[in-house]
């Protein structure tokens, strides 16, 4: 990002998980940090204890936090990232990771008083909010009206919002702060490359004995993801090569 020393930007990245916590956010984060020490920038981390051998890469100081950033978490991090000295403060957004089953109101209150404080927040939302569907048991409609709320506090904290893909544009620019935008970074793979033919024939083979087409899913496949799955699988599953272009 900075080639010089003299232009380089002090990043404090805060994530609810982090290697040696396995998950795509964990990659991702990882990769970015490493990405951004690379290019000259100072790059710091904060994320929750996780058991396992931490990773040491060049240019990224990590600091483990207690618990997922309930209380202790907060005050922590409030004496050690001071406001307003110039420093971004980029987090990486997904509710489920800060703890609170997924309702940690009091993590998106207190990232709004950074902002209120002068802090310059970045925001990466690999996730927004739950969705509300109708016929939602009453805890999903809990869910969907706690997530919504925190999305909307962190988007208005946000200086730059960015995203994993389009389809959250729309939901968060209502809620973004005057000035700030919205950017599409897709998301690279985590998923190594394996160059064995002779395991893909195999897995080919018991799938598809057919020579048919085989599709793979990373994720669940309950509420949104499912009914989304449920109307897209019959079209990908009938051959048609015009669905692909």
């Amino acid at each position: 990002m900075n080639e010089t020393a003299a232009t380089a930007i002090h990043w404090r990245i805060v994530t609810g998980e982090y290697p040696p916590r396995r998950g795509g956010v964990s990659d991702y984060t990882r990769t970015v940090a490493i990405g951004l020490a690379a290019a000259g920038d100072r790059v710091e981390v904060w994320a929750p204890h996780a058991a396992g051998v931490a990773p040491n890469d060049p240019g990224v100081a990590t600091h483990r936090l207690p618990g997922r950033f309930g209380p202790g978490a907060l005050m922590r991090l409030g004496r050690e990232l001071p406001a307003g000295d110039g420093a971004r403060l980029l987090v990486q957004y997904t509710p489920h990771a800060y703890g609170m089953r997924a309702m940690n109101l009091p993590f998106c209150i207190w990232l709004r008083r950074r902002a209120a404080r002068g802090d310059s927040v970045d925001v990466m939302f690999h996730e927004a909010n739950f969705p509300y569907l109708p016929g939602h048991p009453a805890r999903y409609r809990l869910l969907a009206a706690a997530t919504t709320m925190m999305a909307r506090l962190v988007a208005g904290s946000s200086a730059r919002a960015f995203v994993s893909t389009p389809a959250w544009e729309p939901r968060l620019h209502p809620w973004l702060r005057a000035g700030a935008r919205i950017v599409w970074l897709p998301v690279p793979s985590n998923i190594p490359v394996v160059d064995r033919r002779d395991l893909i024939a195999a897995t080919r083979s018991r799938h598809a004995p057919r020579e048919g087409l085989v599709i793979g899913h990373f994720g669940t496949c309950g509420g949104g993801i499912g009914h989304a799955l449920e109307r897209v699988l019959p079209f990908l599953l009938s051959g048609r090569r015009d669905l692909f272009v």
